[in-house]
């Protein structure tokens, strides 16, 4: 499927779905057992980010690098089996590796919800926390 964040100017960034690979160079990650785009759950993509002044959002190695300057109520489009899914971001939150689990991630005041989280590496360029910017399918 394809993901568009107007405001990081990721225009249908190829996500591979289902993926086990965890550091994607061509593409973004759909992490393999969370839901798909438009499904009740959580749908966690993941890509890489460095320094922000080598961003390129057409290049996978650095797509995520200014992914902490989005703030809630900034849009995200998910292009999936020709439907497009408009989520709102609603938060973000800075977490240690090993405080991440993907499929977990769903917050329980989301109960029959569609949400995804987009995560990568902070600060970026480092590989010290997650910064992960969670949002919701817009209701209009």
């Amino acid at each position: 499927f394809y993901l568009t964040v107007p405001k990081l100017r990721i225009k249908d960034a190829i996500v591979e779905t289902n993926s086990t690979n965890l550091a994607p160079d061509t593409s973004l990650g759909h992490y393999k057992g969370s839901a798909l785009p438009g499904q009740v759950g959580n749908t966690f993509i993941y890509g890489h980010s460095v320094l922000p002044w080598f961003y390129n959002p057409r290049n996978y190695k650095t797509i995520f690098s200014t992914l902490n300057t989005l703030k809630p109520g900034d849009e995200i489009f998910i292009k999936y089996n020709n439907v497009e899914y408009k989520y709102v971001v609603e938060t973000k939150e800075i977490k240690k590796p090993d405080e991440v689990n993907p499929v977990a991630n769903y917050k329980p005041k989301y109960l029959n919800e569609s949400t995804i989280t987009l995560m990568t590496c902070d600060p970026p360029g480092t590989k010290i926390n997650r910064l992960m910017v969670n949002a919701i399918l817009a209701r209009d």
